[in-house]
């Protein structure tokens, strides 16, 4: 089993699906197999890849393909002479001619097929932040392409790195950073005659906390999902580039860090930053006047809530096991901050944790019909309690 090298395989991946890229994998292969030497193979044909590449960019690609043909053809009787000193007496001959003519044969067809027009920009998407953020602390390559005229995409490898000045940052040639604290730095890129300069804002996260539950009410406004990003220095970073997903996009969709309810269910949000990740569930509850008639079939329902001074409010619960929470709203004109509502159950009914002041989340399991739900105002202030009592009902 021949095995390929590193140079060999990063060359196949980065020109996969191009002509010129199957004709060198046949080449380099059939040229091995019949006795060259495969470090000269890979040597030769890897060399002749990217000088042709450099060339394209600062002579033009008519001028390019000349050269990698006259050049290709110059080192035919190299590959050659190293199939005659590898291959057995029997078989000496054949390797010599056949070693020649593939390699002819190979160049000629490279050479012809040399449609892919030459490097016209190198493209590096900037953002909002005025510059490529990077919130890895491990290292990263950074986000820039190669195109042609026409807007298509080209091998980018090679593509040369460097700082503007002396950064206390780590940049390798090819475009690899590692951001070990919080830093700006100018990158320039360049390839042949073409260059490119960029700000890098160096922002790496070693956490994420985040905020378990999230609920919400059908049709209520979006709201940010409670999440903090740690950098390494300890202190909240707010300079990101996040990735946002959530499994269920019937449930919730989400617009930046920002969730926005759709239909009641239960849907899982994933954010990634950097190489940190972390997961939250999105309970949406649909609003309903009352607990009466709550089934297997609609599980997650809530009942508007409004209790001035001295107010009590009664629900019949359903039978089964399911979870209360209180959702609170600051009223129009008053605190930011909700006024919550004392809670109590009674009946066949037992909740853990059991709900008391200053508890407004808990699981309960009713046992019989019968069971109920008391809601009253606190009665320490003259403010309204607002909000929504919401409940969902394990499946059965």
């Amino acid at each position: 089993m021949a095995v390929r090298s590193p140079r060999s395989a990063q060359r196949d991946s980065a020109m996969r699906g191009e002509p010129r890229a199957r004709l060198l994998r046949v080449s380099d292969r059939l040229l091995e197999s019949l006795g060259a030497d495969p470090a000269l193979v890979e040597s030769v044909l890897g060399d002749l890849a990217e000088e042709h590449v450099a060339r394209s960019a600062r002579d033009g690609a008519r001028a390019a393909r000349v050269w990698y043909l006259l050049e290709a053809l110059r080192s035919a009787p190299h590959l050659a002479v190293s199939g005659v000193r590898r291959s057995s007496i029997r078989t000496r001959a054949l390797a010599v001619a056949a070693t020649s003519a593939a390699t002819v044969a190979a160049i000629a067809l490279f050479a012809l097929d040399m449609r892919v027009p030459p490097p016209a920009r190198l493209v590096v998407d900037i953002g909002t932040a005025g510059g490529v953020v990077v919130n890895n602390t491990r290292p990263v390559k950074l986000p820039l392409r190669v195109v042609d005229a026409a807007g298509r995409e080209l091998a980018g490898d090679s593509v040369r790195y460097r700082f503007a000045s002396a950064a206390p940052l780590v940049l390798s040639r090819r475009g690899v950073i590692t951001c070990t604290h919080r830093k700006d730095a100018t990158v320039v890129a360049s390839l042949g005659v073409l260059t490119t300069r960029f700000l890098v804002h160096c922002r790496p996260v070693r956490a994420i906390r985040a905020t378990i539950w999230n609920d919400f009410i059908v049709g209520t406004p979006p709201r940010e999902l409670p999440v903090d990003f740690i950098g390494l220095d300890g202190r909240s970073e707010r300079l990101l580039s996040a990735r946002v997903a959530v499994d269920d996009s019937s449930v919730a969709v989400m617009d930046g860090l920002r969730i926005r309810p759709l239909a009641a269910g239960r849907a899982h949000v994933n954010v990634r930053v950097g190489n940190q990740s972390t997961s939250a569930a999105i309970r949406v509850f649909a609003e309903v006047p009352s607990f009466e008639g709550v089934h297997a079939g609609r599980r997650l329902v809530a009942v508007p809530l409004r209790l001035i001074p001295g107010g009590v409010k009664r629900f019949a619960l359903p039978t089964g096991s399911l979870s209360l929470v209180f959702l609170g709203q600051a009223e129009v004109g008053q605190s930011d901050t909700p006024l919550a509502p004392s809670m109590s159950v009674d009946g066949p009914i037992m909740c853990l944790p059991a709900l008391a002041p200053r508890v407004y989340r808990s699981s309960c399991l009713a046992r019989a019909p019968g069971a109920t739900l008391t809601i009253a105002h606190p009665g320490a202030s003259v403010r309204t309690v607002v909000g929504h009592v919401a409940l969902e009902l394990e499946g059965r």
